[in-house]
């Protein structure tokens, strides 16, 4: 049996305070939520543009940032034809590549941090860095049940744990939107977990 060797992150980096939150015009007056990592078929990562595609319809303002890049411009030009595509051009922002501090300067200006993770032998083992990120950040997150995420979330009660379904992910999105002060309690819940435990 493999377990996953749970992954930290650099507090001094983490934190919400020393990061400058992001300028960009185009997250003003939106509901944002944030993807922070890489890009790629293998990870299903048009899942989160089926996520998207669901919240649009309840939530008009809804503005998905995915901060990353791909592993080639292959799967970068896959993920924009496929944004185009389904219509979401004024829904989703794909930045590319930044430098990590601008990343999080477009993570600090989001109310929910999403971590879809396929479930398979592959993942199943990991111990995925992003959902750790968002509540060292103090942002809430919706993850799904691959086992280390389950636990993360079980343990600091600082986001959602939920099935890798878009009508599950849209769910916890729409309930932590809805819901400022359970999303401030989680919020709050994050970094102190982060800093004890990663």
């Amino acid at each position: 049996r493999m377990t996953a060797v749970p992954m930290g992150v650099d507090g001094a980096l983490f934190q919400r305070e020393a990061v400058t939150p992001s300028t960009d015009p185009r997250l003003d007056g939106r509901r944002v939520i944030v993807y922070l990592g890489r890009i790629a078929q293998s990870r299903k990562s048009d899942f989160l543009l089926d996520v998207v595609d669901a919240l649009r319809l309840c939530e008009p303002d809804i503005l998905l940032v995915i901060a990353g890049d791909a592993p080639s411009a292959d799967e970068m030009a896959w993920m924009r034809s496929s944004i185009s595509k389904r219509g979401l051009d004024h829904h989703v922002i794909l930045t590319g590549w930044l430098p990590q501090q601008a990343a999080l300067g477009y993570a600090v200006r989001a109310e929910v941090g999403l971590s879809p993770i396929p479930r398979g032998a592959l993942f199943d083992v990991s111990s995925p860095t992003k959902l750790v990120e968002y509540l060292a950040l103090g942002i809430p997150g919706v993850a799904n049940d691959i086992p280390d995420q389950e636990r993360v979330i079980a343990e600091s009660g600082a986001g959602l744990c939920v099935p890798m379904e878009a009508a599950a992910f849209r769910d916890g999105v729409l309930e932590l939107l809805g819901n400022p002060t359970m999303a401030a309690q989680f919020a709050a819940r994050g970094p102190g977990w982060v800093r004890t435990h990663r």
